[in-house]
């Protein structure tokens, strides 16, 4: 009975999932989107421009936990505001959508850079 139960809030978790690239459709000006939830809720939602760099700041440090990444470009994260620290990069691997958990960098990132092969 309980491993119903699990099985169905995985379904569940799946099913509402909103994590999707057309979220970038309405921000053509966008090379990333960083997610303070794993469900990808706009609501709580940091957008990155084509070439954007810089600190997250106060509201956003430590805070992203997802991540939708237009195609054709690379967010580069750090652990630190100054873009030192440890560090990863999303993007440019066929992959639009990342789970930081799944990379072990979930609620680390500082600091970004974004930036894009054909910025036109």
């Amino acid at each position: 009975m309980w491993m119903r139960c699990i099985a169905l809030a995985a379904l569940m978790k799946v099913a509402t999932t909103k994590c999707e690239i057309d979220q970038l459709s309405d921000c053509t000006r966008c090379c990333s989107i960083l997610f303070s939830t794993p469900d990808c809720d706009p609501k709580n939602a940091l957008r990155i421009r084509i070439n954007g760099n810089g600190v997250l700041g106060a509201v956003w440090d430590d805070a992203p936990v997802a991540a939708i990444v237009k195609n054709g470009c690379l967010l580069e994260l750090w652990d630190f505001r100054n873009q030192t620290g440890s560090h990863r990069a999303f993007g440019l691997d066929g992959y639009e959508v990342y789970q930081f958990d799944r990379y072990g960098y979930e609620m680390i990132a500082s600091s970004a850079r974004c930036t894009c092969i054909n910025s036109s």
